[in-house]
């Protein structure tokens, strides 16, 4: 019974409507996370994750020392942006 329904959805065109499906979505999503990806991605917890996983090794707070040294001396729209938010943040005196 199984088998006969698998090659029923076989012959339907199942595989090629289920691509057709997958890379419609997938299209909806790269487009979205073209636009959207700095709001969603949290560098810090990326970081932490690929340490875990042990794609990188050493002092973890020497990397983001370089990562922050590397956004300034590129003068990153990232850099300004965190600039900014510790002025805010931070008392004048």
């Amino acid at each position: 019974m199984i088998i006969t329904q698998l090659e029923a959805l076989k012959g339907a065109g199942f595989k090629e409507e289920y691509q057709k499906q997958v890379n419609t979505k997938l299209a909806e999503l790269k487009a979205q996370w073209d636009d959207k990806w700095r709001d969603h991605c949290n560098g810090k917890l990326l970081l932490e994750d690929m340490r875990k996983e042990g794609h990188l090794k050493g002092d973890l707070l020497k990397l983001k020392r370089r990562v922050a040294t590397e956004m300034r001396l590129r003068s990153t729209d990232s850099y300004h942006a965190l600039v900014g938010i510790l002025k805010d943040l931070l008392p004048t005196n």
